[in-house]
């Protein structure tokens, strides 16, 4: 295995407990009238209202690294090799994600036998199976994110590729591609609330075409990180306490407003990229302590795709099983419950899954290029 970069491993670190906060159930405490849990009411308001704009933060994060591996290839070899990257990162997607899909479609199978309740949603298991959730809805809440990367793994390559033999991979056709894909993300989620007013989770915010720019972004930033680092760090440097207030105010609405509003829905999701990538850019060049140094931050960031996986089932078990109460001692001991057995249901899928299948695949499909995380 290849040596991990501490600093984007918290930042990876950050966004998945951004999420794990955000799918907080804290309805049955809200209006309770125990001082307590008022008070918990209102520190999770925020989270739950704007923690989803770390699936953003991820979706950039993304579009940097995975672009930064074509980048690179580009440079050392002269073109793209289509199949083998498909190929690496299948074995980093599929295997985790499948038996995740598998273990938890049999608990529900078994649950519902034996003790009755929602019936399995078999043909969400099969639309989440086929990366559709995003058009047609899945099981679960975080899976249709999936469906966006997984778009993003194969249009970039070819992407790449037809630029590469019209040899327009340059700065101009990235900026270019970058500016239609948030026109038609703008132009298809202003249309979306049109056609349906009432908010809908798919129809306004989840669907592929909604949401490349933020991937895409993230190529942008690859670009000069690796062709132009002087004009882009120079440019961040000088500016970098005014850069980084002013994406901190850009970021603060989502936390602010609910996701419903109009406002969010169609502008933010164009902006929030923006934000995030100056802040990500700085953080990987600065490498600040408390995201260098921070164990606890960097495990979670190591693990942080299988646990993205599988907290939402984790959740929901406990929400029908273990219903938070308007009691502090209930809801503390759904809170731990949930944060922990999440932490560690990831971990071991990424210890005992993902990591042998990564081994075998850089073992048998080695990278091409010598990049600086293993990924």
């Amino acid at each position: 295995m290849l040596k991990r970069d501490a600093t984007i491993d918290s930042i990876r670190g950050v966004a998945i407990l951004l999420v794990i906060l955000h799918h907080v159930n804290v309805q049955v405490i809200q209006g309770s009238t125990d001082p307590f849990l008022n008070i918990a009411n209102h520190i999770f308001k925020p989270l739950i209202t704007g923690g989803w704009v770390a699936v953003d933060l991820f979706f950039v994060l993304s579009g940097f690294l995975i672009s930064g591996l074509l980048f690179k290839e580009y440079k050392s070899k002269g073109n793209i090799d289509f199949s083998r990257f498909f190929i690496r990162r299948s074995f980093k997607i599929y295997p985790g994600f499948f038996v995740f899909l598998v273990i938890s479609l049999i608990t529900s199978v078994v649950i519902y036998h034996f003790f009755g309740g929602e019936r399995p949603y078999f043909k969400g298991y099969m639309y989440d199976a086929l990366f559709l959730h995003n058009y047609l809805g899945g099981v679960y809440i975080t899976t249709w994110s999936l469906d966006v990367e997984e778009a993003f793994y194969i249009l970039l390559p070819i992407f790449f590729i037809a630029a590469i033999s019209l040899k327009k991979l340059q700065r101009s056709t990235l900026v270019t591609t970058y500016l239609l894909l948030v026109l038609i993300g703008i132009i298809g989620r202003i249309t979306a609330n049109i056609n349906i007013p009432k908010y809908n989770f798919l129809s306004h915010y989840a669907q592929t075409h909604f949401r490349l720019d933020a991937l895409f972004f993230g190529v942008i930033l690859s670009y000069f990180y690796h062709y132009d680092k002087s004009l882009l760090m120079n440019t961040l440097i000088r500016y970098s306490h005014f850069i980084m207030a002013l994406c901190i105010l850009i970021l603060l609405p989502n936390f602010i407003f609910i996701r419903d509003n109009n406002w969010v829905s169609v502008v933010m999701l164009a902006i929030n990229p923006l934000a995030l990538g100056l802040l990500l850019i700085l953080a990987i060049e600065y490498k600040p302590l408390f995201l260098e140094k921070c164990s606890w931050l960097n495990f979670l960031g190591v693990n942080s795709y299988a646990i993205y996986l599988w907290h939402p089932f984790i959740n929901d078990l406990l929400i029908r099983n273990l219903i938070p109460g308007r009691s502090p001692q209930r809801f503390i001991i759904y809170l731990l419950t949930y944060l922990l057995i999440s932490v560690i249901a990831g971990a071991t899928a990424t210890k005992y899954i993902e990591k042998p299948i990564l081994y075998f695949r850089d073992k048998h499909f080695r990278r091409k290029t010598n990049p600086t995380i293993n990924l």
